[in-house]
């Protein structure tokens, strides 16, 4: 439970980089391949550093936890740690998609990891523990990324195709003056 609990706070960091680029983008679509890659230049200025961190130094950051966690959690935070890699990969496909419109992109990620995950925790998890749990969320969110890898690349050059959103065409409100 502490090493996933480490590396989804970690990961939370590109969610909500995530978040402000949906936000910024749905303002302003036109910049939104300048503004993504600003968000993935940053991510993997966390992204590297962080992961090493969370490897080299696993029985350090669980030795508050004490010296059981120390034993038998290291090699689970050290293969979830891994995963923030293509977390990141996840979470701006995620953050574009949702910019463009891509709910079904948005949806298919989602219901690819849960069957991957859930399988491969199954068939894992017999003969390796809980790293075989965790090497299931690497595996799962790997695989996830590799699928979406494509799709980013041809949107960071300019030739991903994007679905047109749909505005609503509300007339502004008329004001009211008072005398």
């Amino acid at each position: 439970f502490i090493p996933y609990m480490i590396v989804i706070a970690f990961n939370m960091l590109f969610v909500a980089a995530g978040t402000s680029l949906v936000v910024e983008g749905a303002m302003a679509e036109d910049r939104i391949r300048a503004m993504a890659e600003k968000i993935a230049r940053r991510f993997a200025l966390i992204v590297i550093p962080g992961t090493t961190v969370m490897i080299a130094a696993a029985p350090l950051i669980l030795l508050p936890f004490g010296q059981d966690y120390v034993h038998e959690s290291s090699s689970v935070l050290r293969l979830l740690a891994c995963g923030s890699v293509f977390y990141a990969a996840i979470a701006l496909y995620v953050a574009v998609a949702r910019v463009h419109g891509r709910s079904l992109g948005i949806l298919l990620v989602e219901a690819v990891k849960l069957p991957l995950l859930l399988g491969g925790a199954v068939a894992l998890s017999g003969p390796l523990g809980i790293e075989g749990v965790a090497l299931a969320w690497l595996g799962s969110i790997a695989l996830v990324a590799c699928a979406v890898a494509p799709w980013l690349v041809r949107f960071f050059r300019g030739r991903a195709p994007l679905e047109v959103k749909v505005h609503s065409q509300r007339p502004a409100p008329e004001t009211v003056s008072v005398r």
